[in-house]
């Protein structure tokens, strides 16, 4: 299915990962509308119990009653605001705020070897059909985050 592994165009890795990255896929949904790689990690890390992500189906998922299986001690810090959520989130779990204040004013850090120019932003690697894929696939993150659907 992937010939030309590893190497790959964004749309082919998006694909990849989705099929074949995942823990044990959701068998509720046909094959097209299966939830997808992310998704399936989030329930993995966030959900009180992480079995349960199997659960969902077409009709909880519409409900949203995957919300109740999330952590209810879970906090999530959004990268778009990371040093004050994570400078604040630190300081709840009683930090001294002379041990942390460093964190409002830290640059932002890129993994060692990134070959991307820091004007290049995400958008770029998105099609419209690939961006339809991910928002149907990674659907119930989008409706948990509806700030992430841009």
């Amino acid at each position: 299915e992937f010939p030309r592994y590893p190497e790959l165009t964004f749309d082919e890795y998006v694909a990849l990962s989705n099929r074949f990255f995942r823990g044990s896929p959701n068998r509720r949904f046909p094959w097209e509308d299966r939830l997808g790689r992310h998704t399936l990690q989030f329930a993995e890390y966030c959900f009180a119990d992480p079995a349960r992500a199997a659960a969902i189906d077409a009709a909880s998922l519409e409900a949203g009653l995957y919300r109740q299986d999330l952590h209810p001690r879970l906090r999530v810090i959004f990268q778009e605001n990371l040093n004050r959520e994570l400078h604040d989130f630190l300081l709840e779990q009683g930090y001294a705020p002379a041990e942390i204040g460093f964190i409002l004013d830290h640059d932002r850090i890129l993994p060692p070897g990134s070959s991307r120019p820091a004007a290049q932003g995400w958008e770029s690697y998105y099609t419209p059909a690939l961006k339809a894929e991910v928002r149907r696939r990674e659907r119930m993150l989008f409706a948990l985050y509806p700030q992430w659907d841009v």
